[in-house]
């Protein structure tokens, strides 16, 4: 059986003209939201396991608490939030879950303040239930 043939001879020709995407700079506010996402969503899955939305009805989201600031205009700019009743920028986690648990909103809000608060950005968690 013959080896198929590729135009490629080696992975650099393959990949040299491709447009692929382009991580963004470590620090940058597109850096920090994605490893306050990555960290959220980790926190998100082992609070389901340990809970499997058998906890009370509810939801939380993270408070952003210079409104004004480089990472809530960043947030603003990519449509990403709104403004807090009480100052500050809100930005939901909520979306895309399908889940109502107040704990596991929460568990995955704090995860994302932690990872703001370790690039200087204050930031706190709201929480409710229904």
């Amino acid at each position: 059986m013959q080896t198929p043939q590729t135009p490629f001879s080696s992975i650099e020709d393959l990949i040299e003209g491709m447009d692929l995407p382009t991580l963004p700079p470590e620090g940058s506010p597109e850096w920090i939201l994605d490893m306050a996402f990555d960290a959220a969503t980790s926190a998100a899955q082992r609070a389901h396991e340990a809970c499997d939305d058998h906890s009370d009805c509810g939801g939380a989201w993270v408070v952003i608490d210079d409104g004004r600031s480089a990472f809530a205009r960043f947030l603003k700019q990519s449509g990403m939030g709104d403004r807090h009743y009480e100052g500050g920028w809100r930005l939901s986690l909520c979306q895309g879950l399908r889940v109502q648990s107040r704990i596991i909103f929460e568990e995955a809000c704090h995860a994302f303040v932690e990872v703001m608060e370790q690039h200087g950005i204050k930031a706190w968690v709201y929480s409710y239930m229904d």
